[in-house]
């Protein structure tokens, strides 16, 4: 099994959360957002999901950063995986 596609989307819905300055989440009224979800899907058909800022999975960021580093890849070995990522986008075009 390896993974064969990343995608993203963007979606509405209603929360309960707000952001304080830091960015940490608290009950508040409700309110309409925006959220992301990104698809993960392997070559026989498996699928996970994450739903995350909208930021964090621009299409500039994932054709940098993850899709490189992640396509064609055993989705099971997840610790190593996130190094990969973690490491090219922390210190440059995976030195």
């Amino acid at each position: 099994m390896k993974i064969e596609t990343i995608t993203a989307r963007t979606f509405r819905h209603k929360t309960s959360m707000v952001r304080d300055s830091d960015g940490h989440g608290h009950p508040g009224p409700e309110s309409d957002t925006t959220s992301g979800l990104l698809t993960i899907t392997t070559d026989d058909g498996h699928q996970g999901h994450v739903v995350t800022r909208p930021q964090d999975m621009a299409e500039p960021l994932l054709d940098r950063f993850v899709r490189p580093n992640l396509i064609g890849q055993d989705p099971l070995c997840t610790e190593q995986l996130w190094y990969k990522v973690y490491k090219w986008q922390r210190l440059g075009a995976g030195c």
